[in-house]
């Protein structure tokens, strides 16, 4: 929910609250103000999803960078150096436990993966005796290598398109918003038409705040210059 949306939703709540005040005795004017905080709550509900769908975008299942990232410092890096510490001399141990770059395609991440867990499962004890490894520390590796996997065949795609249905969620629950709040507006003022006080005081209270921020500068006359020669009046 932008800043725009969000104000709308603020000033229905606000007219909602006045409306219930300056007449709970008006059946019409209730069932309106009712209507309209349904449709408030609606809106905050589609927000929350919104936001969510925002946060799950970054999740390392659906973030190619960020689970390459994960699983490249928590345990490639690791656990190759680590080997090449505790097997050094062994014939071939290097390429095995060869790592691509951080910038390397996530596919040559995916692959050093396979020969560096080879080379952990068979020393697994070796690495939780001599450097402290946790007994799952396969399993998380797995893991991370499960949300690379995921997130390379479309994770990322799924969580922007998930978070596309959101935000439409969210415009169309702030124009049922907006409808409701046309409809109680029309009620107000049919209820308060005789009273001009009651009046002020509900479009004080309805009102929507305006946009957040500096005015646009307006375009001022052009300055004298100071060039020899030059004439403002010159067409």
């Amino acid at each position: 929910m932008n800043s725009r949306q969000d104000a709308v939703c603020r000033a229905a709540e606000s007219g909602v609250a006045c409306a219930r005040r300056l007449h709970p005795d008006m059946p019409r004017v209730m069932a309106a103000a009712d209507r309209l905080d349904a449709a408030v709550q609606a809106a905050r509900t589609a927000s929350a999803k919104q936001h969510s769908a925002r946060a799950a975008r970054g999740m390392p299942h659906k973030s190619v960078d960020r689970a390459k990232k994960l699983l490249f410092h928590k345990h490639l890096v690791p656990i190759a150096t680590d080997g090449l510490a505790l097997l050094a001399g062994k014939t071939g141990i290097e390429a095995e436990l060869e790592v691509p770059r951080l910038k390397a395609p996530p596919e040559d991440h995916l692959r050093a993966a396979k020969r560096v867990r080879s080379v952990a499962t068979l020393y697994e004890r070796m690495y939780i005796d001599s450097r402290d490894y946790e007994p799952d520390f396969l399993d998380r590796f797995d893991m991370a290598v499960a949300d690379l996997s995921q997130a390379v065949s479309g994770g990322k795609g799924v969580g922007r398109a998930d978070y596309t249905v959101a935000t439409r969620q969210v415009t169309e629950a702030v124009a049922e918003v907006q409808r409701c709040f046309d409809s109680l507006d029309a009620r107000m003022n049919e209820a308060c038409f005789d009273d001009r006080a009651l009046l002020r005081e509900w479009r004080k209270g309805s009102r929507i705040p305006g946009k957040i921020g500096r005015p646009k500068k307006r375009k001022g006359k052009e300055k004298p210059r100071d060039d020899p020669g030059y004439n403002v009046s010159a067409p």
